[in-house]
């Protein structure tokens, strides 16, 4: 498993916080938070049965969905590995190509949003992923489906199972699936709610 938590800013503060890590070892003394340094994680905040520690920052924790999902690629067993994404919002435009799986702490607390200005994940490369306890939220595409997840049509047929989320408020302008556009893969939700998507 690895981590991932806001780190709207790298400098650490007199609480040791940089961003929602609170930094446990400044391994380079260097008052910044950067790749070395030892942090604890805050699943939910309000709860401390969810706290990590003794994550590596730039190893087995980082700021970016996506430079979670990279490192998971990385891995031999990434089939296996699961990126485990703090409360808060989360500003990205995602891809899996590597398979694995992306879990939230609630579709009421993780909050995966594309801006308005992209789609929020694209699923490819033939493996098998999975998404749970997120809300997909804010993607747009224009003259492309898929505002919110894509499960591409690049020769290799994907599998991507979604549960416990929520994919709403995405938009696929003059094409399909607002929400998802599920292109030749396979597709599973499971107590999943897609609403409010525009195509």
């Amino acid at each position: 498993t690895v981590y991932v938590d806001n780190v709207a800013s790298t400098a650490i503060g007199m609480d040791g916080k940089a961003g929602d890590y609170e930094v446990t070892n400044d391994a380079d003394d260097s008052n910044t938070l950067t790749v070395g340094d030892i942090v604890k994680w805050f699943g939910i905040v309000a709860d401390a049965a969810d706290d990590v520690t003794g994550l590596v920052f730039g190893t087995t924790a980082f700021g970016l969905v996506q430079d979670a999902i990279d490192q998971v690629e990385n891995n031999f067993y990434r089939d296996l590995t699961t990126v485990q994404i703090a409360e808060g919002i989360f500003f990205e435009h995602l891809q899996m190509d590597g398979g694995g799986s992306l879990v939230g702490v609630g579709s009421a607390l993780t909050f995966l949003d594309g801006s308005e200005n992209g789609r929020v994940l694209e699923v490819r490369g033939g493996n098998v992923a999975r998404i749970s306890g997120v809300a997909i939220q804010n993607g747009r595409v224009n003259n492309a489906g898929g505002g919110g997840i894509v499960i591409a049509n690049d020769g290799e047929q994907s599998t991507l199972i979604v549960s416990d989320s929520v994919i709403t408020g995405n938009v696929a302008q003059n094409d399909f699936g607002g929400g998802i556009q599920n292109d030749l893969g396979t597709l599973t939700l499971i107590n999943t709610t897609v609403t409010n998507n525009t195509a």
